[in-house]
């Protein structure tokens, strides 16, 4: 019954898996607008889900409502406005940076329970205005950077690749666990599997990036590291929250922040990579 379980839980997720796939990637081909269309819908139902989440967490009072949305949408609108006209205010991309690093950074603390990382006992919607947005606003400006928009298919592949990796080797090898005390499925092996997997996905689209073998290798290692922060960052707020999964939208993923978290936290690093190399 237990394998059945499993082969039934692998199934619902290649399904999701293979119908966001192509999502994402139809509406890449077709325009980047579309795409950053889609997005928006999904970091809409991320803000969603991280208010519920925030709601939930012991010791901390949110007032929710549907409206405090909005507030990360409407920076990430401004941002997608200013990519359709292809002109960008000459600070205003600098300081969301600053904020979504700032806020990388906070979030990271408070993930290794360090107590001056008090940023998610703000106020949910100067959280969703500032945090939220300034990361959701990445996005436009990393197309207004990228030289081409399957750039953005190559960095998706690399998060996808680092998640495939880490899962499979994680159930098959992994014993030893990596956070137990925030997540109960993530192991050593697994989080290995997963660096190998993004350097492998840099090394194979280095030339198409414009890098060298050894910056590949690099920047592998750093992005897989990245995503998986991302994901123990997202852990600590579910277990906060007292919940295994953001939301139930997606069969065999949880949520949408379940299934974009790494996105969410690469994408400023995504935009300094874009900035320092290019």
């Amino acid at each position: 019954m237990k394998k059945i379980a499993k082969q039934s839980e692998l199934y619902l997720r290649l399904k999701t898996a293979f119908v966001l796939g192509v999502l994402i990637i139809g509406s890449l081909l077709l325009h980047p607008i579309a795409f950053l269309i889609v997005f928006g819908l999904f970091f809409f139902m991320i803000a969603y889900e991280f208010n519920i989440l925030r709601a939930g967490f012991r010791g901390l009072r949110v007032k929710y409502r549907y409206w405090i949305n909005f507030l990360s949408i409407l920076v990430y609108s401004v941002f997608f406005y200013f990519y359709t006209v292809s002109a960008f205010p000459h600070n205003l991309p600098g300081l969301l940076l600053l904020l979504a690093l700032m806020g990388s950074a906070l979030s990271v603390l408070d993930m290794l329970k360090c107590s001056v990382a008090s940023m998610f006992r703000l106020p949910v919607w100067l959280v969703n205005l500032f945090y939220l947005g300034s990361h959701f606003a990445m996005l436009p400006f990393l197309f207004y950077l990228l030289p081409s928009p399957m750039w953005m298919l190559i960095f998706l592949i690399v998060i996808w690749t680092t998640d495939t990796f880490a899962y499979f080797t994680g159930k098959k090898w992994g014993k030893k666990k990596l956070y137990p005390s925030l997540s109960a499925g993530k192991t050593v092996v697994g989080f290995v599997g997963g660096l190998c997997g993004a350097v492998l996905a840099m090394i194979v689209f280095h030339q198409h990036l414009g890098i060298d073998l050894k910056t590949a290798f690099a920047t592998g290692l750093i992005f897989g590291l990245l995503i998986t922060i991302g994901d123990l960052v997202e852990s600590r707020y579910k277990r906060l929250a007292g919940v295994k999964d953001s939301g139930t939208n997606l069969p065999g993923h949880g949520g949408y922040y379940d299934r974009f978290d790494a996105l969410f936290f690469l994408l400023p690093y995504l935009v300094l990579f874009m900035l320092y190399f290019y």
